[in-house]
């Protein structure tokens, strides 16, 4: 059964267990299309919103296409928490830690361990993409405080899958379960590297900004000579979208060389003089 199929069944046999406990208000009509109508779809475009509901908690709705997902801004995207942790993840990574293995969560739990990480991974995923969607969004109205906020999130989201991924890796025994999430490694690496080089752009940094999209190519491209895949990376579309996103910047704010750039030139043509102003200009910056 691959990745979607579980989380799709895993939900469904949720959505049974609950479904007698659940209680509706009589006034409260279930009805959302008045919601929807306000809202319409964009084609071929992610759109998302942020609001504080009536107790001073945000969320973010995403717009899709039969409707809305609603999900909290911090914490795990439902609002639950796991045996007082933030997440599920949290929690194996400590049953990890503390027995060397997941013996102890499959003796008490009905659910597999994996069905229930893939399911958190997966509202990770909406609100990741729901956040740089609002961001980008935020970021075009010259909002630069919720782009900031917006960015900031996705960026916490990305390396939450980062690390869910790593731990799949390390205490998983199926190997197809394991490829199967680390071919979406370089593309959640490409979203993490926009988060970050986003809030570098909106602090006016360009020159931080490029320099976090090329580290993130050589992180790609690391994980591409770890698998023996070289030849590969050409193909995959996460560093071409880096590449391009690196040409963008590079023309829209007339940069040749960055100052970390300039420095490495300077060492390299023996201009110590130059190269000392300029490493206290990255001091500075920094």
């Amino acid at each position: 059964m691959d990745f979607l199929t579980r989380v799709i069944w895993y939900n469904l046999y949720m959505m049974k267990k609950w479904r007698d406990k659940i209680k509706i208000h009589k006034d409260v009509s279930l009805d959302i299309s008045p919601i929807l109508d306000s809202w319409p779809k964009e084609e071929k475009k992610i759109t998302a919103r942020i609001f504080t509901d009536k107790y001073g908690q945000d969320h973010i709705q995403m717009r899709v296409n039969c409707g809305l997902i609603q999900m909290y801004l911090d914490g795990r995207p439902d609002g639950v928490t796991v045996n007082g942790c933030q997440t599920f993840l949290d929690y194996i990574e400590q049953l990890a830690i503390k027995d060397g293995s997941l013996a102890e969560y499959e003796d008490i739990h009905e659910t597999d361990v994996w069905e229930e990480l893939d399911r958190e991974t997966m509202q990770f995923y909406y609100r990741r993409i729901a956040l740089l969607a609002a961001g980008r969004d935020a970021q075009k109205e010259q909002n630069t405080e919720l782009a900031k906020k917006c960015f900031r999130r996705a960026a916490r989201d990305a390396e939450y899958t980062l690390r869910a991924m790593e731990f799949i890796q390390e205490y998983s025994d199926d190997e197809d379960y394991i490829e199967i999430h680390q071919r979406a490694k370089s593309f959640v690496i490409w979203h993490k590297v926009v988060a970050n080089a986003q809030q570098k752009i909106l602090d006016e940094n360009v020159y931080d900004a490029i320099e976090i999209v090329k580290e993130g190519k050589r992180e790609i491209t690391d994980f591409y000579k770890q698998r023996g895949l070289l030849k590969w990376l050409k193909y995959d579309p996460s560093i071409n979208e880096l590449e391009e996103f690196e040409k963008h910047l590079r023309k829209k704010y007339n940069v040749k060389l960055t100052l970390k750039e300039q420095l490495e030139d300077a060492i390299e043509k023996e201009d110590y003089k130059k190269a000392s102003e300029l490493r206290n200009k990255l001091n500075n910056l920094n």
